[in-house]
């Protein structure tokens, strides 16, 4: 819209004053202005709707966001008791690790076909989570979003 108005502006500035190419210029740019306004308050009505929206819904949101997290903590506690468990029945040896600050873990794999399950938050959708299983061939591992699954963390 603005750079249609912006052209109206110039061809308006270019026609002869008193003109009737200018008169119409000068009214076609009147109705945009008047329509520019109307949609600035619908806008600004809206921000208002939805910051007003935002002040209700937000502390429910994060309430629940907080006992999905609480409920993350309390069942994948013993997640490594768990993995424990079911690799000596299957004799076969399992090892359950977190990340540190910096998102890095490391540890020693006897000889053999390992794979690497991993899950984590998406940082920019509290409601979804990143997902990975992948076979480790090297000694080193990076988990990228192109070689896991993005799915809904509820």
């Amino acid at each position: 819209m603005t750079r249609r108005r912006d052209s109206l502006v110039r061809r308006g500035a270019a026609a002869a004053a008193g003109s009737p190419a200018a008169a119409e210029l000068a009214a076609r740019l009147g109705a945009l202005d008047d329509s520019l306004a109307r949609q600035q308050r619908e806008v600004e009505r809206a921000r208002t709707l939805l910051s007003a929206a935002r002040d209700t819904l937000w502390p429910r949101m994060e309430r629940l966001r907080a006992d999905a997290r609480s409920w993350e903590a309390s069942t994948y506690a013993g997640y490594d008791t768990i993995v424990r468990g079911l690799t000596h029945d299957r004799l076969q040896e399992g090892v359950a690790d977190t990340t540190d600050a910096a998102g890095w873990t490391s540890f020693w794999l006897r000889p053999g076909r390992w794979w690497v399950t991993a899950r984590s938050p998406d940082p920019q959708d509290p409601n979804a989570e990143w997902y990975w299983n992948l076979p480790l061939a090297r000694d080193t591992l990076l988990l990228r979003p192109a070689t896991g699954r993005h799915l809904p963390r509820y």
